[in-house]
């Protein structure tokens, strides 16, 4: 049973973004403790009390948690130009994205660095002249420049660009593109540059192939959205999938400890890359049929969370690196760290979004302030007696989707 279509605002896929988020955060808490560090991921300090389990949960994290991302933006894209039309998707992603990464960039990034500095500085791998000259060994030099975290707006920016081009360029109506089709296109994307799901270079320009690999599941997420079908396989299929999922990782992260340990090559490569894909896939795919066939509202703490999702996500990063810096000097486990670590960045986030974004204009200028969530909700609301109705019919009389 697939709960809420009508509406954009699903309560499922509501607490699945929810999901995703702090999955977002608990990664960037963890790679302080991993014992083998992700290929070109500039991070600001490494704890002294690093765990393997670490290694295991940022992998299972970063597999996870982007595909997810970008599949919900597919999803809420979908439901947006099906009910206003493609040219108020095109305003409304304007306002709510790009506005806010061009803010997150001036204001953020440069915190951002001096945070990251801090740790460099802390952790010996670099003085105080480096960071006032911005001249650093080469190590941090050559991944200095980018827009850190924010690279998933950046993304997503040109994903919704692309997408508004399609829907611009249709002649007839708007057709359900088969499921299969982002999922061979990933393949076909890692098959010609296996490294595209891997490498995590720090830069303002797009790499071509990571690029694609998400854009796949932007259009899954479109699927999701328009494709009774396809909802519907992912709901009864949801078991099966969380099993393939812990299957695909269990091989993901034994090939990937190889790849950290020293670099593989052809086959072997392609494999990891095969791996990370099927683990990406059956997640997404099982998170997906959970949040779709949930049936009951999400917790007042879930809608919270949910409210404040987009600004913990811009501002959690300097506050997890601070204080992972901060609990670098403390010897503690890291079953204790971790958890401190991200109820920091979620806390800091929360308080911004409470403090700053519902209390001035910016957000009314965006269109998350406290007048325009209660209209989204209301609408939501309005829309659940017209779901409940709708899935009592037969599938062949229910209209709309």
């Amino acid at each position: 049973m697939i709960a809420g279509r009508s509406s954009g605002r699903h309560d499922g896929i509501e607490t699945l973004r929810v999901c995703a988020m702090v999955s977002v955060v608990t990664l960037h808490a963890a790679i302080a403790y991993t014992t083998l560090p992700m290929p070109d991921l500039l991070w600001l300090v490494h704890d002294g009390s690093r765990n393997a389990a670490c290694d295991w949960i940022a992998w299972a994290l970063q597999g996870f948690s982007m595909p997810v991302f970008f599949a919900i933006a597919g999803y809420a894209a979908a439901a947006r130009i099906d009910a206003a039309g493609a040219d108020e998707y095109l305003a409304d992603r304007w306002r709510r994205l790009l506005v806010p990464s061009l803010g997150g960039m001036i204001l953020l990034l440069p915190v951002t660095f001096y945070v990251w500095s801090l740790g460099w500085i802390s952790s010996g791998r670099c003085v105080l002249r480096d960071v006032l000259r911005v001249d650093f060994p080469d190590d941090i030099q050559r991944n200095l420049w980018g827009p850190a975290h924010l690279w998933f707006l950046e993304y997503l920016i040109l994903h919704s660009l692309c997408f508004w081009t399609i829907e611009r360029l249709r002649a007839h109506g708007r057709g359900v593109l088969p499921f299969a089709v982002p999922v061979v296109f990933s393949l076909a994307v890692l098959a010609a540059d296996p490294q595209a799901s891997i490498t995590l270079r720090n830069s303002f320009l797009p790499a071509p192939g990571r690029f694609a690999f998400y854009a796949a599941f932007f259009a899954a997420g479109v699927c999701f959205r328009r494709s009774p079908l396809v909802a519907e396989g992912a709901a009864r299929w949801k078991a099966i999938s969380g099993s393939v999922a812990a299957l695909s990782l269990i091989a993901m992260g034994a090939l990937l400890r190889r790849h950290l340990q020293e670099p593989l090559a052809g086959a072997a490569l392609v494999a990891l890359a095969l791996s990370i894909a099927a683990y990406a896939w059956s997640s997404c795919f099982a998170a997906f049929g959970a949040a779709l066939s949930a049936p009951r509202r999400h917790s007042e703490l879930v809608q919270r969370l949910g409210r404040a999702s987009f600004c913990i996500y811009l501002v959690h990063l300097p506050a997890v690196g601070l204080a992972a810096v901060a609990l670098s000097r403390v010897s503690a486990p890291a079953s204790v760290e971790v958890p401190l670590v991200v109820l920091a960045g979620i806390a800091v986030g929360i308080a911004a979004h409470e403090r700053v974004v519902e209390r001035t204009f910016l957000g009314r200028w965006i269109g998350r302030g406290p007048k325009e969530v209660r209209q989204r909700d209301g609408e939501r609301d309005r829309n659940r007696g017209e779901d409940q109705r709708r899935e009592r019919l037969p599938m062949r009389f229910r209209t709309g989707w």
